[in-house]
Order: structure tokens, then C-alpha cells, then sequence
């Protein structure tokens, strides 16, 4: 299928590189200097009268003589946690809330424990009070969403929902998307986890929406992810100990849209003392139907071919995910191990082509299985290590046969990817004088890819095996210092080197970044952001590969696609804690990104990923939360953005193009009734002249409606949901540019009717799993 929207030479000698790395070394030495008997101190704070926990209470330590060393504040599940400078070791702490009285105790052990304030009592005549709950609060360099304010505005059940709800996130197609944001992350509890986007959506899907706590969005990941670009992290909410406990969920889904689809699962949570053990397994069956229809005015030479032809691709799979995690507690600190596993048995696409010209048929079987292995230690202090090992096997089948121009065109094909990645890092943090922080990093990973594709009984059509291996190795080590000067103001900045050899080609950058944060007051918060990173293309686009998809579709590789560089600029400010504005630029030399082509010099239709001078784009992003009723709530996103393309050598012609395009998103939430306790929720976006490229893209729009009910005394939860309802949410792509005349529309399958019912005993918490980045894997 070809891609509409984003998919994705440096070189030096060997010195050039040693020098390099031999200063990343050097910089990590140095901060070993440091003081490594910092401790860290943590507890949670709660009312003495009802329990519940305390946010935004004032954590101060100091000396005997009252001098204040160290601040924080508890979270919004009343916890804290505050490092304290070296040489320090009679202390006081002293817990301080507008509501409550003073608590003060002696500093002993790491483990305050759990701190009870007693309430202050006011005696107010006559004084009604109205209020709002903070939709959004400024945290360093993030943008912190409460999860029960996401909860009171959605019908979500899922923590992927409540993330296609969280303001500035939509769901555009089968994925999510940042808005004003190239790409971005998603992290569980500060952590990425190793694991396809594929599973790793399936888990947050199996994730109860009450499990979590917040959602944070940086949009300038702090180097400590090892990431380029945004992250969202998903916040879940601390489990209460208890010894010998079994917590579980079964749910399963049905989804119609072609054809009907079903996805059952259980998760089931142990713990005893320090021990806990997570195990997950799922059942993925699954059946799409992909159109594509072609009209081409195709001009070679003097001649001129008019080609109109449809395609539809059935697409069969059955998937078996599973997933355990041990954790155990070593003092203050823990020590992980994971395992994740996908084995897709059968994967069938049968692709049949019809057309003025042609007609046949493209048979392709398929299966895939996957393997990760990770350990992991992190302590209070801000330490971390870990490890892991990735293995994938992929391989298929094709049998294409096609009849054009009264000519039979026809061939077998074996191919396959076979891929083991192992990555290490290490993290760490300190506290030095007068409140400045350091923390410092290493992460190395090293894959063995190896592709292969064989044709047999090819006849008249131009093929090319392949059997190629790939080596990369990239490795990377930061600093980063930062300080928070005042209640108002903190800064922090970071340097990154990172060393890559990838496909032999040896590349060094320096990554900087950079987040300043300044608090007027609690309704004006303003925060900017300097951030760089690298984007690599995936494995198999860098082969020379040349395969036919249609008879008049031919797709191609490009041993000379480089990585490009990306930099963004970014101004938030949060208004009210409800209202968000973002002003932000982005620059990519050497963007990447597969466009079709009319060749000129025979009937045929090019796919092929290729550099761009650069992609550029300046944006405005205003997120808008606000209500008709207390239970009809709205919340509207608005990002109005310049794109500026250009490319001097998009094989034989060029282009440089400019558009104003505008993203209008909205979604609504009514609560019907509290007993027995029924929601509705209703999501729309559409998008005004959207290009990509050569592309004139038609203005999608996107409209979802959707009811959850919860019985069995929350328990059980029964959601039903209607999505693409316009049928519009994919757009048409019409080339009218340089000589190329062509328009092209996909159905990707996304209208369709969802049933999903679920049941959870024990409090089940849904266990934290790690994410592997699939995006480069696979044959297009």
C-alpha cells in the first residue's frame, strides 16, 4: 500500500569518530568526581481528617537553624520525593499547606513514611464558591493533564482514549497524532518501552482508563528518554501494597467494518512483600479491506497514456501477544525483568488489480515473530540501568500474474527480514550547591539486520534479488544541569553526542537542548523549549529493491536515503491552567518521505523515498476547553501552520511549495446519567489544504460517536462506538505539478461499529510494559 502521510550521507573518517567518543567519555568522567553520597529522600502527604491525599503541599527541609536547603512539592497523589546536598545530616522537614496546619519532623531515614496534616477550620457567612478543577498545569517543561479531568470529559474506557482525548492529541486514522508535533514517543511511568507501536497500542487499549493518573506531554524530551523529539508519558496511579494478592481483567472486542474483527485478552497482577508479577496475554483476529483507485494522464514523450485502474487488498492475520514483568524491591530502589512476545502465524493479502489496461492478481503469505528480553535497576537517587536483546524473523511469499497491454507479466517471490538489536544505558543524577542539579547518561545500541528477496519464473517483468546485511551501531552520551533559581523561574540545558555508523556511513552530531519555565502567577505560565534530534530512515528503504505492486505501480529503494536533522522552537503558555497556546518552529534538512512519480521515460508509476532540501513549518496551536452545561463539555483544538517544501532534485523536475493549512478539532462529552452510569461522547477534526509535497491532499474529516456504560459496581464496563461515520477521514490525492498528472484515493477500512466489554476483579492495576520502536522494520 502506498503511504500518503510521513513514513521516514553522513559520513567521517575513523578518527574523526574516536575523537568524538573520546570526548563523550571524557565528559562522563568528569561528573564521576561528583558527590555520589547524595540521598534522596520520599513520603506522601494526606488529610488527617479524610485521608484523601494533599496536592501542591510545600515540602521544605532545613538546617537546625532553620535555613532552608531543598524544596518540592507533592503531587496530586499527595507524594514527593527531594535530594538532599551532601555534607548534611541533622535535619528537619517541614510540610506547609494554605488549608492545613504545619507539620514538622526530624529527617532520619530516606522513607518518611505517610505525613498527616490536620485541616484548618475558617468559618466563612454567606460565601458561595465556584470553581474549577485545572485542566492543565506547567511541570518541567511539561504539559501535565489530570487524568480525572480527562475522566469527567469523556466517555473513555481505555488508556488509549483517554490519550486520543487528552487536549492536543487526536486520532487520525488507525494512529494518534501530537498535533504540532512531527512525531513523538509514548513512555510508561518515565520509562520507553521496548515494543512495536502494534503491541504497545493493544496494551494501553487493555489498560484500564482508571488506572492512571496523569498524562504529561513534553514536547522537548529530556535527554534521560534516550529519544529525539515529543514524548507523552503515561502516569499510573501508585498500587497500595498488600501481601498474597491476585488482581486480574478479561475483556474482549468485536469491531465491524468490512468484515468483523476480534481481539480477547486477560491480564493478571501477583504480589507478596517486594515480589510482584504481571502476566498478560491476548488474541488478536483481524480482517481489513484496503481500496485504492488510480486515475493517471501519463506522459512519455510525445505519447500519452491514460491509465485508470482500482486495486483491493484483503488483509488476514491472527496474532498471539504475550508479556510478563518481575519486579522486586531492593531497599529503595527495584530490579525489573520483562519478557515480550508477538507470534503472527499467518498473514494473507490478496491484492486483485483492475483496470483499463490490466488486470491480475498480487498473492502474498506471510508470518512474523518477535522476542524481547529486558533487565533493568532504578533506585530513588535518580540511578538507572538496563539491558536488552530483540530478535524478529519475517518472511512471506509472492505470487504476482498480471495481464496489460495484452502481454502476461508474472513471477514468485521469497523474501524476508531477520533483525537482533541489543541496547544498554545508564543514568544518574546529582544534587550540588545552591540547588543545581546534574544529571549525566550513556546509551548504546548495535543491530544485525539481515533482508533477502529471491524472484523465480519472472517473466517479462524488470526484478532484482536481494540479500543484503545491515550493520548500525549508535551510541550516545549526555549532560544535562539545571536549577530552579525562585518559586518562579528554572532553566535547564543539555548537550548530547551522539555517534552513529549506519549502513557504513560514520556520522557525529552535538544535540542541544534547552527549557526555560517562568510562573508569573498561577493563571500565566509560560514555557520555552529548544530541542534537535535525528530521524533514520527504515532498513528496507535503503535497499536497492525493485518490485512491482500492480503492473503499472513499481516500488523502489534508495541505497543513498541519508538520516535528516530536525530542530524546533517552541513558546507555550497556559492560561488559567485551562487554556494552552503554543507558538513553534521546526526546520528538516534532508526531510525524508515516499512520494509517487510519473516516469518520463516509461509507462510507469514510481515509489520511492527520497532527501529533501528541507521541510519547514511555523504554527500556532490554541487548545480551548470550555462548557454549554455541567454535564456537556467541549474542548476545541485549533492549530493554524505555514509549511514551507522543498526539493531541487525529486528525480527529474523540482518543486518548492508554501501552504496554510489549518487543523480544527472538536469533541464533546454528555454525561447522561451518575445511576446507572451512562456517557456519551462525540470527536471531529477536519483539516483545511493540506500538502505534502507534490500532493494536493483533499480536507479529511474525521467524526466518531461513542457510549460507555459502567454496571457491577464499576466492575464491568460495556462501550459501544461508531468511527469514521462521514467516511471522509482518509484524504485524495490530486498532482497537478511539473508534468505530473495523476489522482489517487485510499479506504483504509476505518468506518465501522465497536463492541467491548470488560471486567476487572481484585483492583486490577495494569502493569507497565516496554515499548519496541517497529517503525523501521518490514518490507513496504
Amino acid at each position: 500500500m502506498i503511504r500518503i502521510m510521513q513514513s521516514y550521507s553522513l559520513s567521517s573518517n575513523r578518527m574523526f569518530v574516536s575523537r568524538r567518543l573520546l570526548f563523550i567519555i571524557a565528559l562522563l568522567t568528569l561528573t564521576n568526581s561528583l558527590d555520589a553520597q547524595n540521598r534522596a529522600i520520599k513520603g506522601r502527604v494526606f488529610s488527617k481528617a479524610d485521608k484523601a491525599p494533599i496536592a501542591a503541599a510545600s515540602i521544605v527541609i532545613r538546617t537546625l537553624d532553620s535555613v532552608a536547603i531543598a524544596v518540592t512539592l507533592s503531587d496530586e497523589r499527595g507524594e514527593f520525593q527531594i535530594t538532599l546536598p551532601p555534607g548534611e545530616d541533622s535535619l528537619l522537614l517541614q510540610a506547609h499547606h494554605l488549608n492545613y496546619e504545619d507539620y514538622f519532623s526530624k529527617v532520619k531515614r530516606s522513607e518518611i513514611g505517610d505525613i498527616y496534616m490536620k485541616a484548618i477550620t475558617r468559618e466563612l457567612a454567606e460565601l458561595v464558591i465556584k470553581a474549577h478543577r485545572p485542566m492543565v498545569r506547567g511541570r518541567d517543561g511539561a504539559l501535565l493533564y489530570d487524568a480525572r479531568t480527562l475522566l469527567e470529559r469523556s466517555s473513555a474506557l481505555d488508556a488509549y482514549a483517554i490519550l486520543s482525548r487528552t487536549p492536543g492529541i487526536t486520532q487520525q486514522g488507525q494512529d494518534l497524532v501530537l498535533v504540532g508535533s512531527p512525531r513523538y514517543t509514548i513512555a510508561i511511568n518515565g520509562q520507553i518501552p521496548p515494543m512495536p507501536q502494534g503491541q504497545l497500542k493493544q496494551l494501553l487499549q487493555s489498560m484500564p482508563a482508571s488506572q492512571i493518573a496523569s498524562v504529561e506531554v513534553f514536547y522537548n524530551a529530556p535527554p534521560q528518554y534516550h529519544v529525539h523529539g515529543a514524548v507523552i508519558n503515561i502516569i499510573l496511579k501508585k498500587k497500595e501494597e498488600r501481601s498474597n494478592l491476585l488482581q486480574g481483567e478479561v475483556y474482549t472486542t468485536l469491531q465491524h467494518n468490512k468484515y468483523l474483527n476480534l481481539k480477547s485478552g486477560i491480564n493478571l497482577n501477583y504480589s507478596r512483600d517486594k515480589l510482584s508479577l504481571s502476566l498478560m496475554y491476548a488474541y488478536d483476529d483481524r480482517k481489513q479491506l484496503l481500496d485504492n483507485r488510480l486515475l493517471s494522464h501519463h506522459s512519455v514523450g510525445s505519447s500519452v497514456f491514460d491509465f485508470e485502474q482500482s486495486s483491493k487488498q484483503k488483509v488476514l492475520r491472527h496474532a498471539h501477544i504475550s508479556f510478563i514483568n518481575l519486579d522486586y524491591k531492593i531497599g529503595s530502589g527495584k530490579l525489573s525483568a520483562s519478557y515480550s512476545g508477538q507470534y503472527t502465524p499467518s498473514i494473507e493479502k490478496h491484492l486483485e488489480i483492475k483496470g483499463t489496461n490490466a488486470i491480475g492478481n498480487n498473492q502474498k503469505r506471510e508470518d512474523d515473530t518477535m522476542h524481547s528480553l529486558s533487565l533493568s535497576y532504578t533506585n530513588a537517587n535518580g540511578f538507572q540501568i538496563g539491558a536488552s536483546l530483540l530478535t524478529y524473523v519475517y518472511g512471506g511469499k509472492q505470487d504476482f500474474s498480471i495481464i496489460s497491454r495484452n502481454r502476461n507479466h508474472s513471477f514468485i517471490s521469497h523474501y524476508g527480514q531477520n533483525l537482533e538489536t541489543y541496547r544498554a544505558y545508564i543514568d544518574n543524577t546529582h544534587a550540588l550547591h545552591y540547588g543545581w542539579q546534574i544529571s549525566y547518561g550513556l546509551n548504546t545500541s548495535y543491530t544485525n539486520e539481515r533482508d533477502f528477496q529471491a524472484f523465480q519464473s519472472a517473466k517479462t517483468l524488470e526484478t532484482k534479488d536481494i540479500k543484503e546485511t545491515l550493520r548500525e551501531w549508535i551510541s550516545s552520551g549526555y549532560i544535562k544541569v539545571g536549577k530552579k533559581f525562585s518559586d518562579s523561574f528554572s532553566l535547564s540545558a543539555s548537550l548530547t553526542g551522539e555517534y552513529s555508523n549506519f549502513s557504513k556511513e560514520n556520522s557525529f552530531i552535538i544535540i542541544p537542548k534547552a527549557d526555560i519555565s517562568y510562573i508569573l502567577n498561577s493563571k500565566n505560565i509560560f514555557q520555552f523549549s529548544l530541542t534537535s534530534g535525528k530521524v533514520y530512515p527504515s532498513y528496507w528503504e535503503k535497499r536497492p529493491y525493485l518490485t512491482s505492486i500492480d503492473g503499472y505501480l513499481e516500488g523502489r529503494g534508495n541505497p543513498y536515503l541519508m538520516p535528516y536533522n530536525e530542530y524546533t522552537a517552541r513558546l507555550n503558555y497556559i492560561l488559567q491552567q485551562r487554556y494552552v497556546f503554543s507558538l513553534y518552529h521546526t526546520y528538516q534538512p534532508r526531510y525524508a518521505v515516499q512520494q509517487l512519480y510519473q516516469s518520463p521515460i516509461e509507462p510507469k508509476m514510481i515509489a520511492q523515498t527520497q532527501n529533501w532540501d528541507f521541510n519547514r513549518t511555523t504554527g500556532l496551536l490554541s487548545v480551548i476547553p470550555f462548557s454549554l452545561a455541567p454535564n456537556l463539555k467541549f474542548n476545541y483544538t485549533l492549530n493554524l501552520f505555514v509549511s514551507h517544501v522543498k526539493h531541487d532534485h525529486f528525480h527529474d523536475m523540482s518543486f518548492d511549495r508554501m501552504a496554510l493549512t489549518a487543523y480544527n478539532g472538536l469533541s464533546a462529552t454528555l454525561a447522561i446519567s451518575k445511576k446507572p452510569n451512562i456517557m456519551m461522547d462525540l470527536e471531529g477534526y477536519y483539516i483545511v489544504n493540506p500538502i505534502q509535497g507534490i500532493y494536493n491532499l483533499s480536507s479529511p474529516l474525521g467524526l466518531a460517536i461513542g457510549m460507555r456504560y459502567t454496571f457491577a459496581k464499576g466492575r464491568a464496563t460495556l462501550t459501544m462506538r461508531c468511527t469514521d461515520i462521514a467516511n471522509m477521514m482518509t484524504p485524495k490525492v490530486n498532482v497537478r505539478y511539473g508534468g505530473q498528472h495523476f489522482n489517487m484515493q485510499n479506504n483504509a477500512d476505518t468506518r465501522g461499529v465497536f463492541i467491548g466489554l470488560k471486567y476487572n476483579f481484585g483492583g486490577y492495576t495494569s502493569k507497565q510494559r516496554k515499548e519496541i520502536d517497529r517503525s523501521r522494520w518490514g518490507h513496504n
